[in-house]
């Protein structure tokens, strides 16, 4: 399985010389680049041997620092409300820093909104990465069981597809939905990648995103 990066442009991986900086080329430091990983608990790793955003599953050449900013059960307007306080402060001046935001399960489950408001949700928490000076990306919802979630689903991915990039916002999305056995109505069902309570399981099969 691969998940599909569209947008403009690739992330290019860039030599960092001296990880111990604080961003500011300062003192002999290089930058230090970053991907940030804001979102729940899919992000977290809840529950799983480790995350996808985890050392265990990012390749080992690898140039840039991956800070995981997940919270288990967090709503996409909880992220953007404690931002400045959190994985704001993670992007560095100077460096080139990508901060990949994955929101909207908990925002459907919990019939918190509408899936449009969760849209302009998680458009806000682009435009908090791009105004303090890092890339944004976001990632399709996936399968997650539970009455009307996959219908949430469904209405929720065509906004992020159709306006993450057009908006001017997001500079690319990574469409985990587009894998059948993790976005497909009812792919909650499988054990492939799921848990028995319909859950994604991070360790059987998430890491070959």
């Amino acid at each position: 399985m691969q998940a599909i990066l569209a947008g403009r442009g690739q992330i290019q991986a860039l030599p960092v010389q001296n990880a111990q900086g604080s961003g500011a080329a300062n003192f002999g430091y290089a930058p230090v680049n970053n991907v940030i990983g804001v979102g729940d608990s899919l992000t977290s790793g809840f529950g799983a041997a480790a995350s996808w955003f985890s050392s265990t599953y990012i390749p080992t050449n690898n140039t840039y620092t991956f800070l995981n900013y997940g919270i288990v059960a967090i709503l996409v307007y909880d992220m953007n409300i404690g931002a400045p306080n959190r994985w704001i402060n993670a992007i560095a001046p100077g460096s080139k820093n990508y901060v990949h935001i994955w929101g909207g399960t908990n925002d459907c489950a919990s019939n918190t909104g509408t899936y449009v408001s969760t849209w302009n949700s998680i458009l806000e928490a682009g435009r908090q990465a791009r105004a303090a000076g890092a890339i944004p990306l976001v990632s399709t919802m996936v399968s997650r069981t539970g009455a009307g979630n996959d219908g949430c689903k469904d209405n929720l991915n065509p906004l992020i597809l159709s306006q993450a990039v057009s908006s001017g916002v997001f500079a690319a999305v990574v469409d985990f939905a587009s894998i059948a056995a993790l976005g497909a109505d009812g792919a909650f069902a499988t054990a492939a990648c799921f848990q028995a309570d319909g859950v994604p399981r991070l360790d059987l099969g998430w890491e070959e995103l």
